[in-house]
């Protein structure tokens, strides 16, 4: 199964860009070298990590000042279920699709 990303619902559809996660640890952040970058000061140089476990596709916040959300509550580490809608630094909507 294939996971996309889909950032700040900036797509056509109004659900975002997807990008597909390729190379594995995905590393998401402000440096451009990042495997999917994201130009904000709000967001860290090394915000959050995407990889694939036996238990399936799991989202890492790196220990960020602002954090990452889904819904209300922080989270640090879990396995991405199908639609899940995360907030990174409490503004940046990123959704996840299996595909």
């Amino acid at each position: 199964m294939r996971i996309y990303l889909l950032l700040d619902g900036r797509g056509l559809d109004g659900r975002g860009m997807p990008v597909e996660v390729i190379d594995l640890p995905c590393i998401i952040g402000s440096e451009k070298k990042s495997n999917v970058w994201i130009n904000s000061p709000q967001i860290e140089t090394h915000h959050l990590k995407i990889t694939h476990e036996k238990e399936g596709w799991i989202i890492e916040d790196l220990n960020t000042e602002h954090g990452t959300f889904l819904g209300d509550k922080k989270i640090k580490r879990r396995v991405i279920q199908n639609g899940d809608e995360y907030r990174l630094a409490g503004y940046l909507r990123l959704r996840t699709e299996l595909r």
